[in-house]
């Protein structure tokens, strides 16, 4: 029974009778947070908050909130990364070894030929 002053609204009921907005979805962000949370080591995320106030006196009542939410590229950093410096390094020693001396070369080769047979042999 419900007083006389009130009346019996009807609504859905998994949310709880009221009207869904925008602002009640779950973001990505939301979605991933535990996520990020478990794998903070490896991902090592940055949260920057950012908040302006009404007044610079009053810090209760804030005017608006921004969250950012950064997480580094693990394939980038991991990966591609090292992978570059890596051959970086090489194609640089072997720019050293191609000086353009055809004399240098044949000893390349030489040695080469000779690291060939004593291997077959």
């Amino acid at each position: 029974m419900l007083p006389k002053n009130e009346s019996e609204e009807v609504g859905s009921t998994w949310d709880c009778g009221s009207d869904l907005t925008p602002r009640m979805e779950i973001t990505a962000t939301g979605f991933s947070h535990s996520i990020i949370t478990v794998f903070k080591g490896l991902l090592r995320p940055s949260i920057q908050h950012d908040i302006e106030y009404h007044d610079a006196e009053s810090r209760y009542l804030p005017r608006t909130r921004k969250v950012t939410l950064r997480v580094s590229d693990v394939y980038q950093s991991y990966f591609y990364k090292p992978l570059n410096i890596l051959t970086n390094d090489l194609f640089k020693r072997a720019t050293n070894i191609q000086s353009g001396n055809i004399n240098l070369y044949i000893l390349y080769v030489f040695i080469a030929l000779i690291v060939a047979l004593y291997w077959v042999l």
